[in-house]
This record gives structure tokens, C-alpha cells and sequence, in this order.
């Protein structure tokens, strides 16, 4: 993750799907302020991961299907533009 420091200005999209992503990973990720798309479906990230994204106000598009986040977690992200658009199936 700390590879992801010198793009952070330039990272409009990151596909996580799939992969040992978890919470302290997305610490990394919240600092890429320009993130439009985010896609972590089927990985270990919980609420607490979730609420470090709220620092991404470029946010539109998020996929946390079938990870271990709860409705309490998608409340913390109410100010968000992409609060209304979640791609999100199913809780675990």
C-alpha cells in the first residue's frame, strides 16, 4: 500500500475485488483524495475500514459486496456523493 503514496493525486480508480485487502490497507487508500471508483467486493473489509473512506468526497462509484460491512458502516458515509449510489448486493 505504501506504493500508492506518490500516485495519489493521479489514482482515479482502484480494483481491490478479490483480494487480502482489510481495514489498515484502506487507511493507505483514503489518502488518494481524486478516487472516483472504488471496488473491494469479496475482501475482509469491515465498518472500520469504511469510515476511513469518508475522506474521499471524489467518491461515485463503491463496490463492497459480500465483505463483512454492516448498514451501520454505509451510514458513516452519508455525506458522501456516493451514498445514494452504492453498488452493494448482500451483507455476509
Amino acid at each position: 500500500m505504501q506504493l500508492l503514496a506518490p500516485l495519489a493525486e493521479q489514482s482515479i480508480w482502484r480494483k481491490f475485488a478479490n483480494t487480502k485487502i482489510s481495514d489498515t490497507a484502506l487507511n493507505a487508500v483514503s489518502k488518494l483524495a481524486s478516487l472516483t471508483n472504488l471496488y473491494a467486493e469479496n475482501t475482509s473489509v469491515t465498518d472500520k475500514g469504511i469510515a476511513q473512506l469518508k475522506t474521499l468526497v471524489q467518491l461515485k462509484c463503491l463496490n463492497i459486496t459480500g465483505t463483512h460491512t454492516t448498514a451501520n458502516g454505509i451510514a458513516q458515509l452519508r455525506s458522501l456523493k456516493v451514498y445514494n449510489k452504492f453498488i452493494y448486493i448482500k451483507l455476509r
